[in-house]
């Protein structure tokens, strides 16, 4: 099932055109370690870091993150100026109200 989405994906993304198209690469793994420990819990203030090593056709290259991450953290706006905020931010950045911890 998975191995069928990510060539459905592959095949939209494709059919847009582009020469970036060529080299997209698109990396599953799983959220879990051997024993069953989270990798990383999303919703908490951490970095994510990715190693690719380096093979015949590419090099080496690392990926950072930093957590939590937005898309599942729910983050209200500010309480105050009412602007959008990231899960990252301690403060608003547009009124400088503290925000609360998640």
């Amino acid at each position: 099932m998975v191995s069928a989405t990510l060539a459905a994906m592959k095949a939209i993304i494709d059919s847009e055109g582009g020469a970036g198209n060529a080299n997209l690469h698109i990396l599953v793994f799983s959220g879990f370690t051997k024993t069953g420990a989270k990798i990383i819990d999303t919703s908490q203030k951490a970095k994510l870091t990715l190693l690719l090593k380096a093979d015949p056709k590419f090099r080496a290259i690392t990926f950072n993150w930093r957590t939590p991450f937005d898309a599942v953290a729910g983050v209200p706006d500010c309480s105050r100026c009412k602007a959008g905020l990231s899960a990252k931010w301690t403060y608003c950045p547009f009124c400088g109200q503290k925000l609360p911890q998640q």
